[in-house]
């Protein structure tokens, strides 16, 4: 990787200006080290960056669905920040808070309670990139790849599959993480 910083312009008390910044003029992206009063740059003009520098935070977006359970805790459905989506937990249970029976019932049922919630933020099936199983026994692995296979086409999200006790009646939970695909609006504005 390489290190961003160029030769440093010495700055005089006050004339520190306010980085981690794009300058729009030189295509550069400016900071300050604040021990040395130094003013950086970048070493050759860099397109304009979509991720928040040196510890800065990004906006996040919480997402529910009435299409999936309400939330059984201090939780969000899903989660979005810029273009990736983090799905919560879903089990097998219905959005009036039944539970469907069998594994590949509730399978089914969970995944569709996921993708309905990771929908509001804006992912779709295709977008999701890695999914963690968790099922109540190592039996139940090919009822519940079985109902896997009908949801996702290749390439197939990475995938992690775990044994857990889960809560009487629930066979299955699953979570998954999307990354969204920029539009070319957001793709040319990102290019800065």
């Amino acid at each position: 990787m390489e290190r961003l910083t160029a030769e440093p312009v010495i700055l005089d008390a006050g004339e520190m200006p306010e980085c981690p910044r794009w300058d729009e003029a030189s295509g550069q992206l400016l900071w300050v080290d604040i021990y040395a009063g130094r003013l950086h740059t970048s070493p050759r003009p860099l397109r304009r960056l979509t991720h928040y520098p040196l510890g800065g935070s990004m906006p996040r977006r919480a997402f529910r669905s009435n299409n999936a359970p309400p939330p059984a805790g201090p939780y969000s459905q899903s989660v979005r920040v810029d273009n990736i989506v983090v799905g919560a937990g879903q089990a097998g249970i219905r959005p009036d808070g039944s539970i469907v029976d069998g594994v590949r019932a509730q399978t089914s049922q969970a995944f569709s309670n996921l993708l309905a919630a990771m929908g509001e933020a804006g992912a779709t099936a295709d977008d999701i990139v890695s999914v963690r199983v968790f099922l109540r026994l190592p039996e139940q692995f090919a009822e519940m790849n079985d109902a896997y296979a009908e949801i996702f086409a290749e390439p197939y999200p990475a995938r992690t599959t775990v044994y857990v006790g889960l809560p009487d009646g629930l066979e299955v939970e699953v979570d998954a993480l999307a990354v969204i695909p920029r539009t070319d609006s957001a793709q040319s504005s990102a290019a800065g």
